[in-house]
């Protein structure tokens, strides 16, 4: 396996902004800048709060090129894939490789549920994983996807020499999958509300949305874990869990972007049909924000 990059620590899943519908790639580059002067360990380009799923392929390449060209060389880049053609997602998948990419994240194809058994699954991480010059992440979402990938696919996917993680979001099965998983597998949080209790149980870091907006609040609760520093990292992770759930917990991608706003990113909108928040909402999030203390969590 091609391990070039750590998967140890804090990712920001990548936020595309949008002018008028259309995507800002000054905005874009302006934030990556941002986050190189963070202690994220990298970036998650083109994944969910990156709405993914309302671009088109030549957007997607020039978000990624866009995040390529403004990122520091030391972060990790992880880029995602989202087709529900094994085929589709090959090919590009070595088109990101091709452009840099550490590592690609695979979303589950759900589409056709009801005939993506766990043999379906399997054959198509496999062979994914087969044709790529890079190691690939399992994107696990049932939130989106509407599937839970099993205890068995996991545990078998967790041995194949070019697939080195998985991205897990399934409410209850981070701990059974870590149990399951081969010894050279790694399992990533997907979100803040579950980081401290996984990186208790042995996750190795996580991708979470309240990255975007606050990136030093969420990489210092990394470091006071990993500093044996609990009860400081029990007492901010409580802060940060409020904060998430006010945030995309009651907004989704829109209150991500408001957040990104108050904390000197460019935020925007969202895509058409995704509705910003009023300004109304706005000002009840400032509030949240302000109160939970988190823009005094600096670098230090």
């Amino acid at each position: 396996m091609n391990m070039k990059k750590t998967l140890h620590g804090i990712f920001a899943p990548i936020s595309t902004p949008f002018i008028d519908g259309e995507v800002a790639y000054d905005q874009l580059a302006h934030n990556v800048r941002r986050y190189t002067e963070t202690r994220l360990a990298g970036l998650f380009a083109l994944g969910s709060n990156g709405e993914n799923p309302v671009l088109d392929d030549q957007e997607r390449l020039k978000v990624f090129k866009t995040i390529m060209k403004s990122r520091s060389p030391e972060q990790t880049i992880i880029a995602g894939t989202s087709f529900e053609s094994t085929q589709l997602a090959i090919r590009f998948a070595r088109i990101l490789a091709g452009m840099g990419a550490d590592y690609i994240s695979v979303l589950t194809p759900s589409y056709y549920k009801k005939a993506l058994s766990d043999e379906a699954q399997l054959g198509h991480f496999q062979r994914i994983a087969d044709a790529l010059p890079v190691p690939i992440l399992i994107y696990n979402v049932p939130g989106h996807t509407g599937i839970t990938l099993s205890l068995k696919v996991v545990e078998s996917l967790s041995r194949h020499p070019n697939i080195a993680a998985m991205k897990d979001t399934a409410p209850g099965m981070f701990p059974h999958y870590l149990q399951y998983a081969g010894d050279n597998f790694s399992v990533i949080a997907g979100t803040i509300d579950s980081l401290l209790p996984a990186l208790i149980i042995g996750a190795v870091g996580g991708v979470v949305s309240l990255a975007n907006p606050f990136p030093e609040a969420c990489c210092e609760l990394y470091k006071l874990f990993m500093n044996g520093e609990l009860s400081q990292a029990k007492e901010l992770y409580r802060r940060l869990l409020r904060l998430n759930q006010s945030i995309s917990g009651t907004y989704a991608i829109a209150g991500v972007k408001a957040a990104m706003e108050l904390n000197g990113f460019f935020g925007g909108d969202p895509r058409l049909p995704l509705l910003p928040l009023s300004q109304e909402q706005k000002q009840r999030l400032a509030e949240v924000v302000n109160k939970s203390g988190v823009l005094a969590v600096s670098g230090a």
